[in-house]
């Protein structure tokens, strides 16, 4: 570790990997290292910005507060508040292609097109991947949903190779 001015210092990790940081003690005594940034070669410009950093800190500090608690606390917190608005705000897959359905239905040349979406997703999409989140959806639960056994005309084979393309 090599130190620079009152607790700013260039930290290695077991790893290897190295950070500019900051070490402090508590109000109750207690030894901290915080990260500042990961290491990169800096100019002077850089380094009194780190000088500054680590400053600001210090006054945290002193004033009786940690501020590595509080950044631990503030990414806990971002990091809970964007999970409960992932289970709030986010539909199925099969809630949200029936709402894609609905809005462009008016829009088809027929109604076959809305009857083939319909049965072709409630037959093949909705059974293996209705009840996942969009963005859980892998390339691989596409490709079940396209290798599933279909016939057509008495031929056997698979969804992809064996449904008719509709346009």
């Amino acid at each position: 570790m090599w130190a620079h001015e009152r607790g700013l210092c260039l930290a290695v990790a077991k790893s290897g990997s190295a950070f500019w940081a900051l070490r402090y003690s508590t109000a109750a005594g207690r030894r901290r290292l915080m990260t500042l940034q990961q290491y990169q070669p800096i100019d002077a410009a850089g380094l009194k910005a780190l000088e500054w950093q680590a400053a600001e800190l210090r006054k945290v500090i002193k004033a009786g507060r940690d501020p590595l608690a509080e950044r631990d606390a503030d990414t806990a917190a971002t990091a809970t508040a964007a999970t409960t608005v992932s289970r709030i705000a986010v539909d199925t897959f099969e809630e949200v292609a029936r709402d894609y359905i609905a809005q462009h239905k008016d829009g088809w040349k027929n109604a076959k097109h809305l009857q083939q979406w319909e049965n072709t997703l409630e037959t093949y999409a909705y059974p293996i991947i209705g009840k996942l989140l969009p963005h859980e959806i892998t390339t691989d639960d596409v490709l079940k949903v396209l290798r599933q056994d279909h016939e057509r005309a008495g031929k056997n084979g698979t969804l992809w190779t064996g449904a008719r393309e509709t346009i």
